[in-house]
């Protein structure tokens, strides 16, 4: 089964006992990665570049946020290190009676496809790419916001840790921009992991906008402008037909030995 971890502060009782018990119920093993602070976290970047940030979210940063995507980093590192597929999860989760099946849908599937998402979507669009089992298969061609659960590869686990030495961006961000990465995202659904009633509670912090001059915002502007056409391009020369017909020999093995 692949190996889950789920990123939590070593202090967070609550929201603990919350998934230690959802994963009891469906008799899934998993393990507590101690979340990093922001000061831990910066010593995983060689820098912190402020003024990019503010260009990529309109507001400064928050310790919190740091550390955050700094605990993603250590788990990336860790795959790749291990050099297996793993799911990384954060802890304000709440699973479906579905989630141990399409964890093992996911298991399957991960290393033909690089990065996939269980996690249900705000602001995404994905378009249907097979039929796996009892789920769809699905890529998104506008990937949504949030890390709470996805499964990631060795390969792009480094791929993501070369690009990323300078903090810059929330870690949901810089996965939503998959050409940089070259590297699509993929989706089960029905989707098995939901926000709990914790996501509203968030560890990360307040993120508030902060002011920004004529100049930044023109510059926030083209960038915005840039991703689009960046996410354009990479849409067009996608074809699902190889991973299609893969996943298809894949759910073949899969129905032959069961």
């Amino acid at each position: 089964m692949l190996p889950i971890y789920v990123i939590s502060l070593a202090d967070a009782e609550d929201r603990r006992a919350q998934a230690r018990a959802q994963f009891a119920r469906q008799s899934v093993d998993f393990q507590f990665f101690d979340a990093l602070n922001g000061e831990e976290g910066l010593t995983l970047f060689d820098s912190c570049d402020d003024e990019t940030f503010v260009l990529h979210t309109g507001r400064v940063t928050t310790a919190g946020e740091i550390g955050c995507f700094a605990s993603h980093k250590a788990l990336w590192q860790r795959c790749a290190d291990a050099d297996v597929a793993i799911m990384i999860m954060e802890d304000d989760f709440t699973l479906t009676d579905d989630f141990t099946r399409a964890v093992a849908a996911t298991d399957a599937l991960i290393d033909e496809l690089g990065l996939m998402r269980l996690q249900d979507e705000r602001r995404g669009v994905s378009k249907p790419v097979l039929q796996f089992g009892e789920f769809q298969l699905e890529r998104y061609t506008k990937t949504p916001h949030c890390a709470m659960c996805y499964a990631i590869t060795p390969a792009l686990a480094r791929r993501l840790l070369a690009l990323h030495k300078v903090y810059y961006a929330p870690v949901d961000v810089v996965m939503k921009h998959v050409w940089t990465f070259d590297n699509p995202m993929y989706c089960l659904t029905p989707y098995t992991v939901t926000g709990s009633e914790l996501s509203f509670d968030s560890m990360i912090g307040d993120r508030d906008k902060c002011s920004k001059g004529f100049g930044m915002r023109c510059r926030r502007t083209m960038l915005k402008c840039g991703w689009q056409w960046k996410r354009l391009m990479f849409n067009l020369v996608q074809s699902d037909a190889k991973i299609r017909a893969r996943c298809a020999e894949l759910q073949a093995s899969e129905l032959s030995t069961s």
